[in-house]
């Protein structure tokens, strides 16, 4: 036995085992033993495996809610484009009513504009015509007082 630097002593141990009978103790016992390897959460690894599982199940869940999206609108845009279809057959007769109203309105218009017109002008003929007829007047009963 030797010390080293004051600590314990140094002691060799010596098996007295053959290393037949250990090879053969190891082999008898192996199938017994489990290893069991504790997955590191800090591997990259593991990480980058779990987020293209993720990914690839969002994807599947998103795609299933698209999907149902897309026949749910086109049901929609279906009713949709019926009940316009129906409403347009339905009431054609009423728009088509509207449009001759809207056409014998324009034409009334358009004479009421002539009209107007035409007794705008002869407003201001008659407004002309008065105020001749007013100065002849006038005139005249100037005369006749300067014949007095």
């Amino acid at each position: 036995m030797t010390e080293l630097s004051g600590s314990r002593p140094v002691v060799v141990l010596e098996s007295d085992v053959d290393a037949a009978e250990w090879n053969l103790e190891v082999e008898r016992v192996l199938p017994q033993l489990k290893v069991t390897i504790r997955t590191d959460n800090k591997d990259w690894r593991i990480h980058l495996d779990q987020m293209h599982t993720s990914r690839r199940h969002h994807h599947i869940l998103a795609r299933r809610c698209l999907f149902k999206l897309r026949e749910d609108i086109s049901k929609t845009l279906e009713k949709v484009s019926s009940c316009e279809k129906y409403l347009t057959t339905q009431l054609e007769h009423h728009i088509s009513e509207y449009r001759q109203a809207q056409a014998q309105l324009n034409k009334e218009k358009e004479l009421y504009q002539q009209a107007s017109g035409s007794v705008t002008e002869r407003s201001r003929i008659l407004a002309e015509v008065s105020l001749k007829t007013l100065k002849i007047q006038t005139g005249n009963g100037r005369e006749r007082q300067q014949h007095v």
